[in-house]
């Protein structure tokens, strides 16, 4: 987007009104103006006002820019309405106000109109007229000034119109265009035009002849500078267009007659006019655009209106025009042309925009009028039947849009009429009125949800009149507004187009957004209740709905409308009986297991529906705390009352609607800022659930809990100590929270109450200074109560602000002592946010009337020295980038003060800086990215910060800075040392490559070049001293590219390059012997290294070097032409352009083709959108090489074409004018080039032009600037790639493939659910066909192609058969199938049908799924029963097994989609539930007669769905009924399995094994699925059952027996003492399949297997020589087998726990020795958390009684704790939810509070020294650490140096944390009576020890250490040293030990490490070190 100074740059020079530069020509006139004006000329006093408005009035005539222009214009329109309001103003005032007003703001202001090329300009100049009119009225001064303003803008103007009559420039005219429509605006301007209407419109036209002319003469050129040239014509032509219609619309028709009476016009002048809009609306849209057809067809038809301006005139013309009227000749030949016109654009489907222009314009125009013309078929009648013919047969969205528009005119110009209209209906035909309510509705609801947001806008008006229309009707029936819908109490009446709309509406998908969007519209005349009284579940659906992500916000948005209007009836809130139907609802979601739906109704639904409601609030309020006290354990849901039920609350999320329903009570007001005070009688409840709130799993829950503590009502209201105490302990349990948006919303509440604190600090501030005056005062004579009073007051004042803003500097530290080196990437990533936060919240004005704000003094962060250098260390340190950027930002944004050093940045002086540089231009030396990336951001904040900001600062970067800086200021300098830097490196890059990879590479400084341009506003510097640098820094890029271009441009594959082996040829890179591997190091080590060092060095280079080339073409300003001195000249715009171009097309490495990408399109939008054809043309021209080198077949083997569609994309995303053009050209191009055939002798080896249109077309639809334009192309596309798909060429089949996946995504979207048969990821038939109605006749052209195929004698698939299929199987049928259209799904059932009958498994499999969605619900069981049918009246000797088994695919997947999608209506479910008995009763000789084992399997699973799976029956109240009626036939069914199930045992023809074994599995699934429903089955015979399908011989079969014992709800009804040997033995076997083995166990494992595992006789199993329990641990600890570990160690947990075989403690070892073996990081996160699993087997034997096994339960909790810090999410939840278990938690916690717990827990519970020393011994080693300091120095100091390092086995481990814990932990330790002074004593040694080495390391590497600060490593280590030191200072040693542990931290202190190391030797900073833990 342009800025205003671009857009005022564009307008060239015309007149001495009209200038291109920033400063006005009228402004000499006004500076003489005011100089010659003398305040002291008259009597009058000059005055407050009047000193204010000469001041404005001088800043105005002084204004340099725009900007200033408008601040001084509106600064006087400010003063004006001062004064005007003023009620203390003196005559004397009033007068020098009228003299100052008269003598310059008149003159001058009346003169700036017409000056100003900008719309705010002039807007402000009529507020300002206002404003004179308004003091001219109250001031009376002797000179009127109304009258002298109007009299000189009257003057201006006309000398305006005549200055500018002959100008031919397209920016002049649509300026006095502009100019003129706001004159328009002004009543005065309005007057003036109607004295000078006549010349105005002569003007105006004679400007309009003379630009068509100019049109005309251009043609129809379509490149280049003719391109652009036409874009301005046919831009001035629509200004003035619209001007001619603005003056139609603004002055009666009267004021016109000039056109019929006045001899010029008349003559033929009007004609001529006439012609020129007939032929504008007309034209060629590639010439005009479409605004200026849309508003040639508005001008010509008002035209008509006033050259025809009696009625009967009017009926006659109109009557002939549509041919409802004797044709005859017109007294206009023009009316006769135009009629041709728009027959032809009728006829023509690319002209129907024009005639649609034509109608818009007549019934914009003529309105009402159109229905008194007698004619039959009315007028009316034909205009609606043109805009349907267009609708219907069009696929421009553009052309789309125009038509629901010109329905919506149509829609208004009728309800106009019936309302005038005395008769029921008027002069409109009732059923023909009635036809098109119905017609537009459906078009509404099939459009809504159109891709093309404007689609919508005109959809909505639509509907909206269609809803006045249906109220004026339903009035003039006699039916009072709102008093119900017709069916609401079975009455009937006349127009009964509202009952079908709601109807239809109520039937829809209930994931259709647009059902919600059109009930929202209609609850203007439908009243909520009679919603629901036709569906009572209404609100309940509703609610499920939200559940679904893509639908909350559409939903809510609806809900909070519908409880609007249902709340506005007291009824709802006083009435007990009707309460329930809303209040059971919101209960029902506010404790709904999904999140989704609990999210969306607290942020979008409570705190809207209840604002100002407290009735309904206390009702919810109520209803929860009811629940709360009686115990709720049941959910039940009545819809219809709430006396009879618990209000359908889930007990389980109690206290997420709990916090939600506080907050909302608190943001209202309804909850008292004393909920949390001990004086509340609710406050423990609330504290309680605040607390458990707080550390609770669920990130909405802290989201809600967060908002409750920092929301108010009240904007100044006061944070209580309790509140603020709960927000630190928030942040501490929350600070390293890894969810992004959870941090979002967290921080978002954080800063409002940031905010709101500031405000309240704010008050308490001005109150003190109040206080303190008035003690000044009165301290010595006042009264002594109120200085008492006072001095309380201020106490009090201290005491608030006091705490506040300890509170901030808590937050402050909190969030420095995060970002410390070693912090995990989300306590960085939320130290940063909150640090944000503050900053933002510090910058806030608080008084927005004043713009006051605090003093200096309370701000915390801006200023501070810590912060500084803690965003610093981020900024230098990082690997993150974003936290790099964030850094980087905080810091642009902090200042200095008084208090710290000198700098830009506190702590940070010059001689810091220079530090920081030399650190940074050794990081851009770096092979790292993440170092090189720092280092350019450090060049970047130094130079803004320093080098920019002040010219003192001289900082050293190259050896030669001293020249540099003698002889460049401080800017260009810095900028200059960085290119001397540069020139070296690439001196050794075009010398010798390899040397230039290893030791000088080149993207680094780059890197930092481009970050430091980025800074510069090159329209202050001076011309002379840049120029130069930019061509040196473009020189130097061009260089670096050419030097790595033979690399990345080369033929070989990837990962290679070209004299690395011997027998290449090529260019030979320096020395091809160099060992690269070593500086791989551990990136590979293979012969892949050395190519993959040089490729990463080479791309990098390029992307960086790109970069900065971004910055050189695109920062400075455009030159104007191709001579003259511009800081950037137009030859290097151009040069840099082609290289860019050359790049992209030669490249063969998309890491490095899209860095030039990036920059070529900056460069392209750039010129593009700069308004200068000069610079316009060179994109064009670099479009039009892409395309001829897409159709030049050359040597490549680059996949998808490299860069070329990227270049392509670069030109076509420009936000450009003709943008339009360029593509339709580009498109039609690509299209003809993608259809050409392949010949027979072309190598498909080489890039065919083919492939690159085909892959320029799909890189094209994915790019998201161009996809509104693209969509018109939709269609096209899609047949071109189903085409493209019977092409013989494999490349081409290949790019038609990948094309047609880009469209199925870009059309159908996203699958929005992994439910594969979720009714969200489908779109209606009629909706894909409505925008595309060209596919509807494609597609069944090919099917029927296909099907003859399929039919054919060969019976091959047709290319076309799958794509065709894909596209229907994603439709689905719509409510309104064939409603006026023929574009309907049924039309594919008979192709489709056929296609069943394929002797192909796939054809058969994608048919069914195809056909089933081409059958909507309301006929599912009709073809259901018509299929079964079918088969079973064929004739079972003769029937095609093939066709039997498609149709029968068919059955299952209607079933499958209409059963599980639940989208049938209950109706069609209750029929489906009569016949279902019957149907399988009669088909079931499918499953006995037919030996097929695919028909089998098919016809099974039918009876799966049906028989066994029977969710779909719960909705129904029949479902008991079909229960009964089914048994008889699901007996039989069951029993006919089994037998088969035995049959097929025996070994089958190998044809047919596959198919048996998928029968069997099934048969065995069905037949277990049946023992549910079985009646009289008892326990043993289900036993039996189960344990015959285990010891069966097939495996599939086992698995299924497996599967029902791990999910049956039957389980206890079977006879688990004999089923536990069995599977014990599959487990012990060896000879068992693994997945038997592994589902075995988990079976074992399960919860209620367990107490039979624990008393079942196991001697069948047990070995005579060991136990089962020792068996498999001696498995366990010698396999390898991961998932044999998963599986079977819970197992073992559970029988060594239970000591069913007498394990005993060994067995407990051996099992924790176990588990502490697979909780290693490398290990398989699966493995982890089957550990997690077997911890919670083996712990509740621990729960009360430790019976001597003290030790093992120590060391089980410290393997809990240890997978509380594992690196998985995954296995951290697992033992989360174990901890919280174990712990007698009410609630879940987070990992982090719950390792906090357990600690506490073994301390709690530890009573043996061997227990006490296991602790001691585990908190030492977490303490100390696995690596000795020594070892962790020399590798830092020493890093191997890798391209890409390795990632660290556990990212979420943290240093400080572990620390912190360790030292609690010992801290708590050695406080136990128990732990003895040897004890403490070998604590105390093992840490001294440690504390010695480690320093004496650190004393070894001293000069070293510097470097390493920033080390997170070193950090962590330099911590624990800290930590250890000052725990071996604690009381309980004696004095010698912690003197001399006081002196081995003196020794710390005096080495050169990070400062904030050494200030945690101070007690108060480890205090604040435990910060980082709940403790």
């Amino acid at each position: 987007m342009k800025t205003k100074k671009q857009r005022k740059n564009d307008l060239p020079s015309a007149s001495s009104h009209l200038t291109q530069t920033d400063k006005f020509a009228a402004k000499a006139i006004w500076r003489s103006t005011f100089t010659a004006f003398s305040p002291h000329t008259s009597n009058s006093s000059p005055s407050i006002h009047s000193n204010a408005l000469l001041a404005a009035v001088s800043a105005l005539v002084h204004a340099a820019s725009f900007d200033a222009h408008l601040a001084a214009l509106r600064k006087i329109a400010h003063v004006l309405a001062t004064a005007r309001g003023a009620h203390d103003i003196s005559q004397s005032e009033k007068d020098a106000v009228c003299i100052v007003i008269h003598s310059l703001v008149i003159p001058i202001c009346s003169d700036a109109f017409f000056c100003c090329p900008e719309q705010a300009s002039r807007t402000a100049l009529l507020s300002i007229y206002s404003r004179v009119a308004e003091i001219d009225r109250l001031f009376t001064p002797p000179n009127s000034l109304a009258q002298a303003l109007h009299s000189d803008f009257e003057t201006n103007l006309l000398n305006f119109l005549a200055s500018t009559a002959d100008s031919s420039q397209s920016a002049n005219i649509s300026l006095v265009c502009s100019v003129l429509l706001n004159t328009l605006e002004w009543s005065v301007g309005l007057a003036i035009f109607m004295r000078t209407l006549k010349d105005t419109f002569d003007s105006l036209v004679t400007l309009l002849s003379r630009v068509l002319v100019e049109i005309d003469a251009i043609g129809s050129a379509r490149s280049g500078a003719d391109t652009l040239s036409l874009s301005h014509k046919t831009r001035a032509c629509y200004d003035l267009l619209r001007t001619l219609a603005a003056l139609f619309a603004k002055l009666d028709a009267s004021k016109f007659e000039f056109l019929r009476t006045d001899v010029e016009w008349s003559a033929g002048k009007s004609e001529d006019l006439l012609l020129k809009c007939i032929k504008v609306t007309f034209s060629d849209h590639k010439v005009f655009i479409r605004d200026c057809q849309f508003i040639g067809g508005i001008v010509t038809s008002w035209l008509l209106l006033s050259l025809y301006p009696t009625d009967a005139e009017r009926h006659l013309w109109i009557s002939a025009f549509f041919g409802l009227g004797k044709s005859q000749d017109q007294k206009h030949a023009a009316v006769d042309k135009l009629k041709a016109a728009f027959e032809s654009s009728l006829a023509n489907p690319d002209d129907l925009y024009s005639a649609l222009c034509l109608l818009r314009g007549l019934l914009t125009t003529f309105g009402p009028k159109l229905a008194e013309i007698d004619a039959s078929p009315t007028v009316l009648g034909v205009i609606y039947t043109h805009i349907m013919a267009v609708i219907d047969s069009s696929s421009d969205s553009a052309t789309r849009i125009l038509s629901f528009q010109t329905l919506a005119s149509w829609m208004s110009v009728v309800r106009d009429v019936l309302r005038k209209s005395e008769r029921k209906t008027g002069p409109i035909d009732t059923a023909q009125l009635d036809s098109a309510l119905k017609r537009s509705f459906d078009l509404v609801f099939t459009f809504w949800e159109d891709p093309v947001d404007s689609m919508q806008h005109k959809l909505k008006d639509v509907f909206n009149f269609m809803l006045e229309i249906i109220q004026t009707l339903r009035t003039k029936q006699g039916a009072e507004v709102g008093t119900g819908l017709p069916f609401a109490e079975g009455r009937v009446e006349q127009n009964t187009v509202l009952v079908e709309i709601v109807d239809s509406l109520l039937k829809a998908d209930w994931l259709r957004k647009v059902k919600y969007d059109l009930l929202a519209q209609l609850l203007t005349i439908v009243c909520p209740d009679e919603i629901l009284q036709l569906r009572p579940d209404f609100l309940v659906v509703c609610f499920e709905v939200i559940a679904n992500f893509s639908m909350s916000s559409r939903i809510c948005s609806f809900l909070l409308r519908f409880f609007s209007a249902l709340f506005e009836d007291a009824k709802w809130s006083l009435d007990a009986a009707n309460t329930g139907i809303w209040l059971n609802p919101i209960c029902f979601a506010l404790t709904h297991p999904s999140v989704n739906l609990r999210s969306a109704i607290t942020d979008n639904f409570l705190t809207s529906v209840f604002n100002g409601k407290n009735d309904h609030y206390r009702l919810v309020l109520a209803a929860l705390n009811n629940a709360r006290q009686m115990g709720v354990n049941t959910i039940t849901l009545d819809v219809q009352s709430g006396s009879k039920n618990d209000n359908g609350i889930n007990p389980k999320f109690h206290i997420h609607a709990s916090i939600c329903i506080l907050r909302t009570g608190k943001t209202l007001g309804f909850l008292g800022s004393d909920f949390l005070s001990p004086s509340n009688a609710e406050s423990v409840f609330n504290n309680h659930v605040i607390t458990l709130a707080i550390s609770h799993p669920d990130p909405n829950i802290r989201t809600d809990v967060c908002g409750l503590l920092c929301d108010s009502a009240r904007a100044l209201a006061e944070p209580t100590p309790e509140e603020l105490h709960l927000i630190q302990q928030f942040l501490i349990v929350n600070g390293n929270d890894s969810v992004s948006e959870f941090r979002m919303r967290l921080f978002g509440n954080l800063h409002k109450l940031i905010v709101r604190m500031r405000k309240c600090l704010y008050a308490n501030q001005r109150d003190l200074k109040t206080r303190e005056v008035f003690l000044v005062k009165n301290r010595a004579n006042g009264d002594r109560a109120n200085v008492e009073d006072a001095e309380k007051d201020v106490r009090n004042l201290n005491e608030k602000i006091s705490a506040k803003m300890k509170f901030l500097q808590w937050l402050v530290d909190f969030a420095v002592l995060s970002l410390s080196p070693g912090s995990s990437f989300p306590r960085i990533t939320s130290a940063m946010v909150l640090l944000t936060t503050i900053r933002d919240a510090e910058e806030i004005s608080l008084d927005s009337t004043f713009h006051k704000n605090l003093g200096a003094e309370f701000n915390r962060f801006g200023t501070s020295v810590a912060c500084a250098r803690a965003l610093t260390s981020i900024l230098m340190h990082d690997t993150f980038e974003p936290s790099r950027l964030s850094a980087f930002g905080l810091l642009m944004s902090m200042k200095n003060s008084a208090a710290t050093a000198d700098g830009e940045i506190p702590g940070y002086g010059v001689a810091e800086v220079q530090t920081l540089l030399n650190e940074a231009i050794q990081m851009l030396h770096s092979v790292k990215s993440s170092d090189s990336d720092s280092g350019s951001l450090v060049l970047r904040l130094v130079y803004a910060k320093y080098a920019a900001s002040s010219r003192k600062y001289i900082f050293n970067l190259s050896s030669d800075s001293a020249e540099i800086n003698a002889k460049y200021e401080a800017p260009a300098a810095f900028v200059v040392q960085i290119l001397s830097l540069l020139r070296k490196h690439v001196e050794i890059a075009e010398a010798d490559l390899a040397s230039s990879i290893s030791s000088y590479p080149m993207h680094g400084i780059f890197s930092g070049l481009r970050c430091v341009l980025s800074e510069i506003d090159f329209s202050k510097v001076d011309l002379h001293v840049w120029n130069p640098i930019l061509l040196d820094a473009y020189s130097l890029i061009y260089k670096a590219t050419q030097a790595v271009l033979a690399i990345l441009s080369n033929e070989s594959p990837e990962g290679n390059y070209p004299g690395l082996n011997p027998e290449e040829t090529g260019p030979k890179i320096g020395d091809a012997t160099a060992d690269f591997d070593a500086v791989m190091g551990e990136a590979g080590g293979d012969q892949t290294s050395k190519s993959q060092r040089i490729l990463h060095e080479c791309f990098r280079t390029v992307k960086e070097a790109c970069g900065a080339l971004e910055a050189v073409l695109c920062k400075p300003p455009l030159p104007s032409d191709k001579e003259g001195n511009h800081i950037l000249a137009y030859e290097t715009i151009e040069q840099g352009g082609n290289w860019l171009r050359l790049l992209l097309t030669t490249i063969r490495h998309f890491g490095a083709f899209s860095g030039v990408f990036t920059c070529f399109q900056s460069l392209c939008s750039r010129l593009l959108c700069s308004n200068n054809a000069l610079l316009a043309v060179l994109p064009q021209s670099w479009l039009a090489d892409f395309l001829h080198q897409a159709e030049v077949m050359d040597v490549s083997i680059t996949r998808r074409s490299g860069g070329l569609p990227l270049g392509v994309v670069a030109v076509l995303g420009a936000q450009s004018p003709y943008r339009g053009t360029m593509l339709e050209k580009t498109m039609d191009l690509l299209f003809k080039v993608a259809r050409r055939q392949v010949g027979a002798g072309i190598d498909t080896n080489l890039d065919l032009p083919q492939v690159h249109a085909y892959n320029i077309i799909r890189r094209l639809l994915l790019d998201a600037t161009i996809t509104d334009l693209m969509r018109n192309y939709f269609s096209s596309c899609f047949v071109l790639s189903i085409d493209g798909l019977s092409s013989e060429s494999f490349p081409i089949r290949n790019c038609a493939t990948m094309l047609f996946s880009a469209l199925v995504t870009k059309v159908l979207g996203m699958k929005k659910s992994r439910d594969e048969y979720s009714a969200i990821n489908t779109v209606t038939g009629r909706e894909f066909f409505a925008r595309f109605p060209v596919l509807h006749a494609f597609m069944m052209e090919k099917l029927a192609a296909a099907v003859q195929d399929l039919e054919g004698g060969n019976r091959s698939v047709h290319p076309a058969f799958y794509p065709i299929l894909t596209i229907l199987a994603r439709l689905k049928s719509s409510a309104m199938e064939g409603n006026n259209s023929h574009l309907t799904l049924s039309t594919f059932r008979p192709s489709v049908l056929k296609c069943a009958a394929s002797s192909f498994f796939k054809v058969r499999e994608i048919t069914a799924r195809a056909y089933a969605s081409l059958i909507p619900s309301t006929e599912f069981v009709e073809q259901v029963s018509l299929i079964l049918d079918e088969l079973n009246q064929s004739t079972r000797g003769t029937l095609d097994y093939n066709r039997m088994h498609g149709l029968l695919m068919i059955v299952k997947q209607l079933v499958q989609v209409h059963l599980h999608r639940e989208v049938a209506g209950k109706d069609v479910l209750s029929d489906f539930l009569a016949k279902a008995p019957k149907l399988v009763e009669n088909s079931f000789w499918i499953l006995t007669d037919r030996h097929i084992p695919a028909v089998q399997d098919v016809y099974l699973s039918i009876l799966k769905t049906v028989m066994v799976d029977r969710k779909w029956l719960h909705s129904l109240d029949e479902a008991t009924a079909f229960t009964l009626t089914a048994a008889p036939m699901l007996k039989q069914t069951w029993i006919t399995s089994a037998k088969l199930l035995s049959q097929t045992r025996t070994l089958v023809a190998k044809t047919e094994q596959a198919w048996t074994c998928n029968l069997r599995q099934n048969l065995a699934q069905y037949c277990l699925g049946c023992l549910e429903y079985l009646a009289g089955a008892n326990a043993e015979a289900k036993t039996e059952i189960v344990v015959s399908f285990l010891h069966d011989s097939d495996y599939e079969v086992q698995l299924q027996a497996l599967s029902y014992l791990q999910s049956s709800s039957m389980s206890s009804t079977l006879n688990w003492t004999r089923l536990v040997p069995i599977l014990l033995s599959l487990v012990h076997s060896k000879e068992s399949y693994e997945q038997l083995t592994y589902n075995a166990a988990a079976v074992l494992s399960s919860p209620q297997v367990r107490p039979i595992l624990a008393t079942c006789d196991l001697s069948s199993v047990t070995s005579v020589v060991v136990s089962v329990s020792e068996d498999l641990a001696e498995r366990l600890s010698m396999t390898d087998n991961t998932y044999e570990v998963a599986a079977v160690l819970p197992l073992l947990a559970a029988l060594v726990a239970d000591r069913v075989d007498g394990g005993g403690e060994s067995g407990m070892g051996v099992l924790v020795s176990l588990m502490r073996k697979w909780i290693a990081d490398e290990t398989a996160t699966y493995v982890r958390v089957s550990v997690a699993k077997a911890l919670e087997l083996i712990l509740p034997k621990f729960s009360s009684q430790l019976d001597g096994y003290e030790s093992i339960y120590v060391d089980l909790l410290i393997l809990l704790e240890l997978l509380l810090d594992d690196d998985d999410v995954d296995v951290r939840t697992v033992a989360a939810d174990l901890s919280a278990t174990h712990l007698d938690s009410k609630e879940p916690m987070l990992p982090t509070q719950c390792r906090c717990s357990i600690l506490k827990r073994i301390l709690e519970r530890i009573q043996t020294t061997e227990s006490i020393s296991r602790v001691a011994e585990y908190a030492t080693r977490l303490l100390i650490g696995r690596v000795a300091t020594e070892t962790l120095l020399e590798a830092q100091l020493n890093p191997a140096h890798v391209l890409f390092a390795k990632e660290e086995a556990n990212q979420h481990k943290e240093e400080l944390v572990d620390a912190v814990m360790a030292f609690q932990t010992l801290h708590a330790l050695i406080q136990l009576p128990l732990v003895s002074s040897d004890m403490k004593s070998v604590i105390y040694a093992t840490l001294e020890k440690w504390l010695q080495d480690s320093i004496h390391a650190l004393e070894s590497r001293s000069g070293n250490l510097a470097g390493l600060k920033g080390n997170g490593k070193v950090f962590g280590a330099l911590v624990r040293i800290v930590v250890s030191g000052v725990h071996c200072l604690d009381e309980r040693y004696s004095g010698d030990q912690r003197s001399q542990a006081g002196q081995l931290l003196k020794r710390l202190q005096t080495l050169d490490v990070h400062e904030q190391v050494k200030s945690m030797v101070l007690a108060e900073s480890l205090l604040k070190l435990t910060d980082f833990l709940p403790w």
